[in-house]
Order: C-alpha cells, then structure tokens, then sequence
C-alpha cells in the first residue's frame, strides 16, 4: 500500500487524512504502518488523498485494471469474482491475481 508516500505527497498529516477520510487517526495510523485495510477503508482513503484505488494499494508496476484484463482474457472470471468474495482486503485479492497470472 502507497498510504504513506501518497499522503506525505500530498503533504497531510495523519490527523488531516484522518479528518477528511472520515476514519479515526488510529486506525489511519496503523493502516499505514500494516500496509493493509478493510476495501472499505481504502475507498475512504483514495477519496480523501484524491488517487484512485489503484494508486492507493498497488505497489507492483501492473495495476489491478491490467491484472483483471489479463485474467479476462484468459477466460478466468469466475476465478476472479472467487477470489474477490474470499479476500478480506484489495491488497490480499491483488497478490493471489499476481500469483495466478505469474503462474499460468
């Protein structure tokens, strides 16, 4: 997740993001310093730093678009939605995609 390096960019404090995303400072904290959150969480943050989820939680020069185009093609939607309903977080659902695709 790119929490801190967006935010420091987009020069706001903790306390700042945390007023604006709406999510207690924390919880911003400690997002920050796991590298991970609730999708939920994630969708408040990238509104609140102006990126999008992409920019927010991949860290790999192949974002999620690419990554779901890629399992598209290879006709593994089903596999997709799967992993999507299991997965707690994006970062979660993004590394079994990467995994796949470097797998396949």
């Amino acid at each position: 997740m790119n929490l801190k390096k967006i935010r420091i960019e987009k020069g706001l404090t903790i306390p700042r993001l945390a007023e604006r995303s709406g999510i207690p400072y924390r919880t911003v904290e400690n997002i920050q310093r796991a590298g991970d959150c609730k999708v939920s969480q994630a969708i408040k943050l990238a509104a609140a730093l102006g990126v999008t989820l992409d920019e927010l939680c991949v860290a790999d020069d192949m974002n999620t678009s690419e990554l779901l185009a890629k399992m598209t093609e290879e006709n593994q939607t089903r596999k997709i939605l799967e992993i999507i309903r299991e997965c707690q977080t994006i970062e979660e659902a993004v590394e079994k995609i990467q995994a796949i695709i470097k797998n396949s």
